[in-house]
């Protein structure tokens, strides 16, 4: 399987929820660093946060718009999306549709994900589920 191929296959089962499939994807000292935890995250806690947005979000995938290779790094650039059906870290339920933008940075070692960077917007995210007021333009 080729780098791309990996990530390819890495968001296909995290789409699926095929846990199995990601912990198999993952290296055994997977490192995921986000702007949603101040420090990075090991495998069982990247895999807890997935089960959370899964549990959160109906319907929830990632739309790749791009995806580049250099050396061992992978960026995709895209959209996750959702509608907000369940309880997401004490936010109930809002019902409301979710599309945010996203970068995504993987590094691979020997067929595995070792590393994994996003960046994505909280603060528009927020305001999508309701859970702070929208931005209003003057």
């Amino acid at each position: 399987m080729t780098n791309k191929e990996l990530v390819l296959a890495f968001l296909d089962a995290a789409d699926r929820n095929d846990v199995a499939t990601v912990k198999t994807l993952f290296g055994p000292n997977h490192m995921f660093f986000t702007t949603m935890s101040p420090v990075p995250m090991t495998t069982d806690q990247h895999l807890e946060m997935m089960h959370a947005f899964k549990s959160g979000f109906s319907n929830s995938n990632h739309e790749v718009a791009d995806i580049m290779e250099c050396d061992d790094k992978i960026t995709v650039r895209g959209f996750w999306q959702g509608v907000h059906t369940g309880d997401f870290n004490g936010i109930p339920a809002s019902g409301k549709p979710v599309r945010l933008s996203y970068i995504m940075i993987f590094e691979v070692s020997g067929q595995e994900l070792v590393n994994q960077w996003i960046e994505m917007d909280g603060m528009n995210f927020m305001m999508q589920i309701g859970a702070m007021p929208a931005a209003h333009s003057a």
